[in-house]
This record gives structure tokens, sequence and C-alpha cells, in this order.
């Protein structure tokens, strides 16, 4: 006769292990990330308002070209469509119909890192029409692993292969396509100073609202070579600048501004 010794712990923790054995072995993989289905036509808005202003100052210094020491406000307002379509494999057209309003403090003068990127030395006091941009896009995959493209203004969702040709021609941004930080881009999303946005990094052709029209070809990925042809603007609108520097001497000054902003998104279609 035979005499269990095993302990009840041990005894109950084999029954465990051996159960679960099975279960382990049967665990299927993660599933692969799904890409978004292929849109062939997107519509996408946004609308910013600025609001800014600063209290009066002392200013014994003050020209042409200074910041006002007066006490003022100012507001800007720019209303956007983004319209894109597929026409092709790769290929995606977009257009950008704008309406804007509003002039930044001191008609946008006399602020070296300029406090509202959304102000222009060409404000108006009534609402005007401009397209900033109208550009193809044309994408060639190289090979590699295929990565999801999300739906975004100016992009339509799919996929990508890893390397990749991308040729932009028409209408738009330096900046668009060069020095695309993700936290620091663009005034209607992220910072408003000019010094913390794209376009006071470097200087480049465009005109007064900063696009012109060019031909844009990129290798991915980044490490690859990008080059840019650009057609310089017409005669400049921006007022003249004196031969010297003007300087400002504040004190007991404050300054204010808020922002509002919406965005809307709406007829994204995806392939049928």
């Amino acid at each position: 006769m035979m005499i269990d010794t095993t302990p009840p712990i041990l005894a109950a923790l084999a029954i465990v292990l051996a159960a679960s054995a099975p279960a382990f072995a049967e665990d299927a993989p993660p599933p692969a990330e799904q890409t978004p289905a292929e849109q062939t036509m997107a519509v996408h808005g946004q609308a910013t308002l600025v609001v800014q202003g600063h209290d009066r100052f002392t200013s014994p210094y003050a020209g042409r070209n200074s910041l006002s020491p007066k006490a003022m406000g100012r507001e800007t307002f720019d209303m956007t469509l983004y319209l894109g379509v597929r026409p092709w494999k790769g290929a995606e057209i977009w257009i950008n119909p704008e309406i804007d309003q509003g002039f930044g403090l001191s008609n946008t003068l006399g602020v070296a890192g300029f406090p509202s990127g959304e102000a222009y030395k060409v404000g108006k006091s009534k609402p005007y029409p401009k397209l900033p941009r109208a550009f193809i896009r044309q994408t060639v995959d190289l090979g590699g692993e295929h990565q999801a493209v999300e739906a975004d203004q100016n992009q339509l969702a799919g996929s990508q292969a890893a390397d990749r040709l991308v040729l932009t021609v028409g209408k738009f941004s330096v900046v668009d396509v060069f020095d695309t930080n993700a936290y620091a881009h663009d005034p209607r999303r992220d910072f408003l100073n000019w010094a913390m946005i794209d376009a006071g990094v470097f200087d480049y052709a465009a005109n007064a609202w900063g696009y012109t029209y060019g031909a844009a070809p990129m290798a991915r990925p980044p490490s690859s070579i990008r080059a840019d042809g650009r057609c310089g603007p017409g005669p400049s609108t921006f007022p003249a600048s004196p031969t010297a520097p003007l300087w400002i001497k504040s004190s007991t000054s404050s300054s204010w501004s808020a922002k509002s902003r919406s965005v809307t998104a709406g007829m994204d279609s995806p392939a049928s």
C-alpha cells in the first residue's frame, strides 16, 4: 500500500499549471495593425479667431514701424476649406479656398517675434477671399513596410510604403514640405508667436501670406535628399523699412491675447 505524501498546496498548483498549459499554447498572436480604407475624396474645414491687445506704455524712441505705445486691441479671423480628391492611385489633388479678415497689432509691426502668426501686413477690415494652396501630390511606392495614413487636412486616408518618392507641384508653402515640425508648425493648431512656428526658422520665396508656385520632389525615409524649385513673388506689398533699426523702451506695460478655433470635417468618402 502506497501513501501519497505530496502537500495539498503543491498538488493544487500542479493541477492549475497542467490545465493552463494548453491555453498558453493556443494563444493567438496579436492582430496586425489595420490600415484605414483608401479615400477617394474629402472635405475638411477650419475657422480661427484671434483677439490680442495691450495697455498703454512708455516708448520714448517710437517710429513709424514701432509698436504703438497707445492702448489698442486687434483681431484676425480666417476660415478655410480643404477640398481633396484622388484621381488615380497614389495621386491627390487639393485646393484650399480661404476667407481672411483683420489686422495684427500696429499693422503687424514693431515686434521681432510677433505675437500672432495669424496676422499679416496686408490685413483688411472687410473679409476677402484668397487661394493659398492648389496643388497635386503624386506618391510612388518604392518598397518596404506599408504604413497607415490617417485622414487630415490636405491628406487622404490610406496607406503608403516606408520607402517612397513624393512629388508636389502647384501653389503651396515651402514649410508645407520642409521643416514640418509636429509641435510648432501651424499657428491655428500650435503656438501663435512667429518665432515659435516654422515661418520664423528661415526665409524663403513667397508672397505676403507665405505661398508661391513651385515643385518639390522628396524621397523618403527622411534621411534622403529633398529638392525644391520656387518662383519668387511679384512686387512686395510690405511697407518700406527704414535703413536703421528702431528700438522700443517700455515700462509698466501689459498685454493680453485670446484665441478661439473650431474645426469641422465632413464628406470623407472612402473608396467603395
